[in-house]
């Protein structure tokens, strides 16, 4: 009887605590709610975040310092469309990483290995180009007849390379972890582009004048609040602020009991019946892959072909022409309307999850709408150095505006058509189909605008 009574008396007072402390009715459903959608561990979400802000940082702050690094290397207004290319050419990374995974494909319980060591090497290798572009960003060498940016470029293309092979390693490495840490790697490489953004806002901008220097002669007279060296010190923190978060992630105890024990299982399996297996799955796969990407082609022809014109836009055209359309109407609307355009990116990302879309219909007049803003950028560039209302306040108002609008319409654009593909029956294959139509529509806007601005005279100089 007694342990009867006891039971009553405890149901007694979590009835008294329920309705003193904490409504049954909506109150109480919100904060059972609440409870249930926060992470595993909040300390590992904020590590997650870390981690995933180093995934472009690096090209992000490079991008952000440009109307300063125009100003002040010999390159002047070229310096975009061979940076663009640059970052292009830097896709071998992903190529020889996938390679690397192909080898080590049949002993999938050394996968999760391979990418820690590969994460480890990218972040010392990040961290090294932010030390060495921070001491040599402006050491030019005498080459092909003149003087050229060979520390800057070359630094470029090996954060680029860290940058482009971060995509196929970060997110393949969050399948070791519990699914609600995905959600923070988005918001951590969304945070890639705002905070050295930011940070180049606060650094100020050059007053422009007539003509282009060609070197740097110490940030006071170029009037901004601290130099491109601080700046690149700034992005080395973070590049180490994601290294030490990836640390913290395989260390403390807390991360690591969230792991998933995919790695584990895949050991217990038989070497022999394991390559069998792997072989008949290669063989079907093989065999499938025709008729399922031709039907993939042929029902979201409109997706893809979106995708690639807005990826030609966004990281082809606009980038290789930005210093011809902003620089006649001064640096400030340089230095804030690609620095604005950087932080609206992620931020139109995350308007996807509270305003879907529900339909191909609105990508499409989004990506169309973007590429009419865009072609009004080319004609301004082609007008260079005497565009419409130069010398006006309007004109750069306008320039700016134009830009940040492309940037929020394109990413809010990307993340729609990605969507459609993770919803189609083969998503595996539609989102590596939507990767590759991503990079090829980059790669030719990239290299057909370098060769408009290097060999043509259709934007004056």
């Amino acid at each position: 009887m007694e342990p009867n009574y006891e039971e009553s008396i405890r149901k007694k007072d979590s009835t008294k605590a329920e309705k003193t402390l904490v409504p049954r009715g909506a109150l109480g459903t919100a904060l059972t709610r609440l409870r249930s959608k926060l992470p595993p561990s909040l300390l590992g979400y904020a590590l997650f975040c870390a981690f995933g802000m180093g995934s472009w940082v690096a090209i992000n702050g490079i991008w952000g310092e440009i109307s300063i690094l125009v100003q002040t290397l010999p390159e002047c207004d070229r310096l975009p469309s061979i940076l663009v290319v640059i970052i292009q050419l830097a896709n071998v990374g992903p190529l020889l990483y996938t390679a690397t995974k192909a080898v080590f494909a049949h002993r999938r319980w050394n996968q999760y290995h391979l990418e820690v060591v590969t994460v480890a090497i990218l972040v010392l290798i990040g961290t090294s180009a932010c030390i060495l572009l921070s001491l040599f960003w402006s050491r030019t060498a005498h080459i092909f007849g003149g003087p050229h940016a060979v520390s800057l470029i070359t630094l470029t293309f090996l954060l680029a390379t860290v940058d482009c092979t971060s995509s196929v390693v970060f997110f393949p490495f969050m399948r070791h972890f519990h699914k609600d840490y995905i959600s923070a790697l988005y918001i951590g490489a969304g945070l890639s582009g705002v905070l050295p953004s930011a940070v180049a806002l606060a650094q100020g901008f050059v007053k422009y004048g007539e003509g282009c220097p060609g070197t740097y002669s110490g940030y006071a007279a170029l009037g901004i609040n601290f130099s491109p060296a601080v700046y690149f010190v700034l992005l080395t923190l973070l590049t180490l602020v994601c290294g030490a978060a990836f640390v913290l992630i395989n260390v403390l105890p807390v991360v690591r009991k969230q792991m998933q024990t995919i790695p584990a299982r895949s050991c217990h399996m038989q070497q022999p019946e394991r390559e069998r297996k792997e072989g008949e799955e290669t063989t079907a796969t093989v065999t499938n892959t025709v008729p399922l990407l031709a039907k993939l082609v042929k029902s979201k022809f409109t997706l893809l072909l979106c995708l690639a014109v807005i990826n030609f836009v966004s990281n082809g055209a606009l980038p290789a022409i930005s210093s011809y359309a902003f620089l006649p109407y001064g640096n400030m609307y340089y230095h804030t309307g690609v620095n604005l355009a950087i932080i609206m990116s992620p931020i139109a990302s995350l308007l996807h999850l509270f305003l879907p879309s529900k339909s191909e219909f609105p990508l499409v007049v989004l990506s169309h709408l973007s590429a009419f803003l865009a072609s009004y950028v080319l004609m301004i560039a082609m007008m260079y150095p005497q565009p419409l209302l130069v010398g006006h306040t309007a004109g750069g108002v306008i320039i700016v505006l134009v830009n940040v609008a492309i940037s929020a319409m394109i990413a809010y654009t990307k993340v729609g058509v990605t969507v459609q593909l993770h919803s189609y029956s083969e998503k595996n294959l539609a989102l590596t189909v939507g990767g590759v139509v991503n990079q090829l529509g980059s790669l030719i806007g990239a290299m057909l605008f370098f060769g408009l601005v290097y060999y043509t005279d259709i934007f004056q100089h």
